[in-house]
């Protein structure tokens, strides 16, 4: 509510203040009443969704896992190809986030999944792939409406590339993200204010028509909002009247996060210790569930989770 109200009074005056033809109410019911606040929608109705789809993920068996997050994956690929290539229907306040439905589900079956160093290799030919198919594309294709999906969340194409770039980065990062453990917190913030730098500035700087030019907004800009961004987001997470607003509902746990420890050759590790807190138990999977673990090959893949913050 508090980033629809600051967004339809940016548009309204400061963006376009003489457009008589934009309407707040229609365009808060269409969900996206400023570019990237689609997404605020998608995560309300999600939201409203996740005690179900938390029954699935702890009690559901593997198949029934993957089997429902790729039926609401490959309604939403349906649904979006229909409407830009048709111009049949469109997404509005209350169905916006089903389309997204998919990636959600999917994302607690992945979570779960190492990949071995064959499953990786696989894993990036399907990223090169799915990114080199959607520049050829966007070199050689017509690039106007219809031919836009190819781009879209939901393209077969961007479907690939963000299954693979997510289990990659369990690959890779598996000992911890480092640097993006550090910076995640304040992502959510840098994605909701952005807009009003990233405007301002631009209206004040004038579209690039250089080479060094394009290079300024496309590389070192985005890495200036997402640094001014992040300080302001870190400064209003400490305050309690403004920390719900950027997605914080209590202070973060102050105690650093776990440590791996690497051991030379030939060193014995310590004993464990004891953990202080509950673990969560998975249910054992129910009978004839094995044969479709993983959606990959049993010895390309491992069932664990990343150590948690």
């Amino acid at each position: 509510m508090f980033w629809t109200v600051v967004y339809v009074l940016f548009r309204r005056y400061y963006l376009q203040p003489d457009d008589e033809t934009w309407n707040p109410g229609i365009a808060i019911l269409t969900g996206s009443p400023f570019v990237q606040l689609y997404f605020l929608y998608v995560l309300a109705g999600l939201t409203l969704l996740t005690p179900f789809f938390r029954l699935l993920s702890v009690h559901g068996s593997r198949r029934l896992q993957w089997g429902t997050g790729l039926i609401f994956l490959g309604i939403g690929m349906a649904d979006q190809w229909v409407s830009m290539v048709f111009d049949v229907g469109e997404a509005n306040i209350a169905t916006r986030f089903l389309p997204m439905a998919g990636f959600y589900i999917l994302g607690w079956v992945l979570r779960d999944i190492v990949l071995s160093v064959r499953g990786a290799v696989l894993a990036w030919v399907s990223l090169i792939i799915a990114v080199a198919g959607t520049a050829v594309w966007a070199g050689l294709g017509p690039g106007e409406k219809p031919w836009m999906f190819p781009y879209e969340y939901l393209s077969p194409g961007v479907v690939l590339a963000s299954m693979a770039a997510y289990l990659l980065l369990h690959f890779h990062l598996r000992e911890g993200f480092g640097l993006l453990h550090r910076f995640y917190p304040y992502s959510f913030g840098v994605f909701l204010l952005h807009p009003l730098l990233l405007y301002p500035v631009r209206n004040a700087m004038g579209l690039p028509d250089t080479v060094p030019g394009v290079l300024l907004h496309a590389v070192i800009m985005p890495i200036a909002y997402a640094l001014v961004c992040a300080a302001i987001t870190w400064v209003a997470v400490k305050i309690p009247g403004l920390r719900a607003v950027f997605g914080e509902s209590r202070p973060r746990n102050p105690h650093t996060r776990p440590r791996v420890m690497k051991l030379r050759p030939g060193a014995k590790a310590p004993p464990p210790v004891a953990s202080t807190t509950p673990e969560e138990t998975a249910p054992p999977e129910p009978a004839g569930s094995s044969a479709f673990e993983t959606d990959l090959a049993s010895e390309d893949t491992a069932r664990g989770r990343e150590p948690s913050p």
